[in-house]
This record gives C-alpha cells, sequence and structure tokens, in this order.
C-alpha cells in the first residue's frame, strides 16, 4: 500500500511540474514504452526533469536511462573516472556499458593522455551498440592509442588464413566481433588513427585533421578495395597545400565509387577543376548528390597539446562554403552559404556526431566542443 501511494505521488508530481493533470483511469506508468520513449527525449535537455522522469518507477527509469546515457562525452578526470567505472566489471557498469551508443573522447586537454587512452582502448570492445565515435585525439598520443586498440582487436587487417593456424590450434577458431554497429566514425587529431575505419562498413567518415600528400596516400591505399572503399556513403577531407586534389579528385573517386555526400577542404582550393570533374561523363563520383567545397570555421583550442591550426585562413573564408545538390533535373545546383546560418551541413553530414548529442547544443549555435579545458583564439 505504501508502495502505491509513493508512486501515485511521484506520479502525481510530475505530471504537475509538466503543467499536465493525472488520468486516473491510466496510470502514467502504464503508457506504452515508445510513448515514455518520446517524453524522456523531450526531457533530455533539462537533465532535473528527466532525473525525476525517471524516479517515477522502475519502467520510467529503464526508459530514461536508454536516453541519458546513450551519448557520452569523455574528457579529463572526470572522463577517466567514468572509463575506470565501466571496466569495474560489475552488473550495473556492463549494464550502462550496452547503452552507450555514441562516444565522444577528448583527449587533448589532459596530462594523463596515455592513461586514459589505455583505459578507452579496454572500454571500446564492452559498448556492444556504440554506432558513433568521436576520437578527438592528441597527435602526442595517437599512435600509442592506435596500438592500444590494435591489442584489444579492435583494428581489422586483412591477412591470409595462414597466420590464424597457430592461434585456432591453441584457443578459439574465430576472433569476437567489436564494434559490430559502428555507423559513423568521425578522426580529430593524427590521421593514423584512420586504421580504426579500414575494413568496416560505414556510413560516414569524417576525417577532421589536414592531411598533406604522404597521409592521404596512406588513407587511401588502406580503403581501396576493403569494406570501407566500396559502402562509405558520407566522407569528409582536409588537404594541406601540398596535395594536388585535381588529380586527387578522381582517384578517390575509385577508391569509394558509392559516395553519396562529399566535403572537400583545402586553402586554395581549385573549385572550378573539382566542378569540371564531376561533371565528366563517366563521372569520379557516380552516386554523389551533395558536395560541400571548403566548410571551414576556426576550432577551440586546447590549453596543452601540439596545436595544428589551418593555413592562413582568414574569418571570412572560414565562414563560407559552396555547396552543389544534385535536383531531381539530374544537375547540380549551387548554393553558397555563411556558417553558421545554415544547417544544411548538419541535415547532411552530422546527424548522428552532432554536439547537441553530447552537450545539449546544436552545431549551428556553438561549432566548438567547450568545456573548462578549452580557450577561445
Amino acid at each position: 500500500m505504501d508502495d502505491s501511494i509513493s508512486l501515485r505521488n511521484s506520479h502525481e508530481s510530475f505530471a504537475s511540474d509538466l503543467g499536465g493533470t493525472v488520468d486516473q483511469g491510466t496510470p502514467f506508468a502504464a503508457l506504452a514504452t515508445e510513448t515514455l520513449s518520446i517524453v524522456a527525449s523531450a526531457l533530455h535537455s533539462t537533465p532535473a526533469m528527466l532525473t525525476r522522469f525517471m524516479l517515477v518507477c522502475r519502467r520510467t527509469a529503464d526508459v530514461g536511462a536508454r536516453v541519458r546515457y546513450a551519448s557520452l562525452m569523455l574528457s579529463g578526470n572526470k572522463g577517466r573516472r567514468t572509463l575506470a567505472a565501466l571496466l569495474s566489471g560489475t552488473p550495473t557498469s556492463l549494464s550502462y556499458c550496452k547503452l552507450i551508443q555514441r562516444l565522444w573522447y577528448r583527449g587533448w586537454a589532459d596530462s594523463d593522455m596515455h592513461l586514459n587512452s589505455a583505459l578507452l582502448a579496454e572500454v571500446l570492445p564492452l559498448l556492444s551498440d556504440l554506432t558513433a565515435l568521436w576520437l578527438d585525439v592528441n597527435p602526442l598520443d595517437a599512435t600509442h592509442l592506435l596500438k592500444r586498440v590494435r591489442k584489444q582487436g579492435l583494428v581489422r587487417e586483412q591477412s591470409h588464413p595462414i597466420f590464424a593456424i597457430a592461434d585456432m590450434a591453441s584457443g578459439s577458431p574465430s576472433s569476437p566481433m567489436n564494434l559490430p554497429r559502428l555507423g559513423y566514425l568521425r578522426i580529430t587529431g593524427d590521421p593514423v588513427l584512420g586504421g580504426l575505419a579500414f575494413h568496416r562498413c560505414l556510413v560516414s567518415l569524417d576525417m577532421a585533421h589536414v592531411m598533406d600528400h604522404e597521409e592521404l596516400a596512406n588513407f587511401a591505399s588502406g580503403a581501396d578495395g576493403t569494406l570501407l572503399g566500396k559502402m562509405l556513403e558520407t566522407l569528409s577531407l582536409k588537404f594541406g597545400r601540398s596535395v594536388n586534389l585535381s588529380l586527387a579528385f578522381p582517384l578517390l573517386g575509385g577508391v569509394f565509387p558509392k559516395l553519396r555526400n562529399l566535403s572537400l577542404e583545402q586553402h586554395f582550393l581549385p573549385v572550378l577543376n573539382i566542378v569540371e570533374l564531376v561533371a565528366v561523363d563517366p563521372s569520379p563520383f557516380p552516386n554523389l548528390r551533395v558536395l560541400v567545397l571548403n566548410r571551414l570555421y576556426s576550432y577551440r583550442i586546447p590549453r596543452w597539446g601540439s596545436i595544428f591550426p589551418y593555413e592562413t585562413f582568414s574569418q571570412e573564408t572560414m565562414s563560407r562554403r559552396e555547396v552543389y545538390e544534385l535536383g531531381s533535373n539530374g544537375v547540380f545546383g549551387r548554393t553558397t552559404l555563411v556558417y553558421p546560418v545554415s544547417d544544411t551541413w548538419s541535415l547532411t553530414f552530422g546527424q548522428q556526431l552532432e554536439l547537441h548529442r553530447f552537450v545539449e547544443s546544436p552545431l549551428t549555435v556553438i561549432p566548438q566542443p567547450v568545456g573548462l579545458d578549452w580557450i577561445a583564439v
């Protein structure tokens, strides 16, 4: 009796906070799970209200947890404590690991970045439902992190089956399928971490680092002929001045033939040459629907770690972009947009990795990662 009274009081209090009334014939907790999920999603931007929603009963607690813990941002000491908690092996920690769908790891502003990256590499195999991964890694730590994730079996590499004979004789005949649902990957930092993307059936890949010729060649050769190259639909790349994009563009078309959305950024980008290459028959990107040229904006720079800014971009240049979209008549139409007035990029490229999914702020309002360990320049 006391439990029912407590539940009714909690229900009435929560409904009152929402400005609604209580239907005595239809208890709040008796609503369909899908309806409760919609309510929890609407309350996600107000943490206090979502907490009260989760306190109504066990069902609302479970539904609210799936919304609250679907996105996780890891940074600094707080992120390290979270990683350690997820690795504790308790039933609670294992259940939380299954709830995480989007993860943003910020490894720049941390004096113990090697420790954090080691913990991250151990946590990732536990995230069976992870869909979107954003690695914001200091280039000084990128190689160390890649070694760690390779040790955990997260880097897929092509090798002849004969290499597995010894392992099959002494252990399991198969290796675990780590991160089976990963479809969206953004890498900010050294492009060596692109090895995480190879041989994966990704939907979207954003290499948010200015690549030179050698880095681009390594990336393209690693993706060519693999699941990544054959299946990728959305790609964002940034290039240094040393890259001849007029020559690289058709070669990238051979590596990623199914691309539908492509974003290219470079100082003195040869826009005319790129547009002419798109128009040739046969096109290097036969399935391309959206082409964005020089979507640029200034990033906030971390207090610690190496800084790799764009090369002498003015604020005016960084806020302007050219968007080419394929119309119903089969012709690309051009639109010049000023960032962040338009949300065209968000609708096409960044739905799974938008900042508001991590910090409740839309990308068009706050385009840079924010926090106590970041400063504006």
